[in-house]
C-alpha cells in the first residue's frame, strides 16, 4: 500500500483529478475487506488472489483471462471457484465491486462524477450512469444529493 501511496504523490504534479482520485482509492482499498472477516481463510487460493488483483486494479480493465492467468487456473475453473464462494459470476462480482466503490465515492467525497466513473472502471459516463440506475434506481447526481 505504501508503494502505492509513494506512486500516487509522484503523480501529483501531473493531473490533481487523477491524483484525487487514486487517492480515494487507496483509502478505500486500506479501510475495506474484499470479504467478510474469516471468510477468506476458506476460499481457494486462486480466489483470494483474484480478489487482491481485482481490488488493486478496479480502475483498470479487467477479463476472466487475465485474472486466470495471473492467478495460475483455467478461466472457466476461475469463474466455477467465483461462482461457488460468491454466487455469482467473476464479471458479475467484478462490477459489483465497481458499483460499490462508486457508491461510496459519490457518498463520501466530492470528486466530480466523471472523475468517480473514471476511478471504477467505467470511463463512459453514459455507461456509468446506467449502471449506478439500474443498481441503485437513482442518476449518480441523484445519490450525491441524498446524502446528509
Amino acid at each position: 500500500i505504501y508503494r502505492r501511496l509513494y506512486g500516487v504523490m509522484r503523480e501529483l504534479s501531473r493531473s490533481p483529478d487523477r491524483v484525487n482520485a487514486r487517492i480515494w482509492d487507496l483509502l478505500w482499498d486500506v479501510t475495506s475487506d474484499p470479504t467478510p472477516a474469516g471468510e477468506a481463510e476458506g476460499l481457494h487460493p486462486a480466489v483470494r488472489k483474484a480478489l487482491e488483483i481485482i481490488s488493486r486494479e478496479l480502475s483498470e480493465p479487467l477479463s476472466i483471462r487475465t485474472l486466470a492467468e495471473e492467478t495460475g487456473v483455467s478461466d472457466g475453473y476461475l469463474s466455477r471457484l467465483f461462482q461457488s464462494a460468491f454466487g455469482e459470476s467473476t464479471l458479475a462480482y467484478v462490477r459489483r465491486q465497481r458499483l460499490e466503490r462508486a457508491a461510496h465515492l459519490l457518498q463520501r467525497s466530492t470528486l466530480p462524477i466523471k472523475a468517480v466513473a473514471h476511478s471504477v472502471g467505467i470511463p463512459d459516463l453514459q455507461h456509468f450512469n446506467k449502471a449506478i440506475r439500474d443498481r441503485y434506481g437513482v442518476s449518480p447526481r441523484e445519490m450525491r444529493a441524498q446524502v446528509p
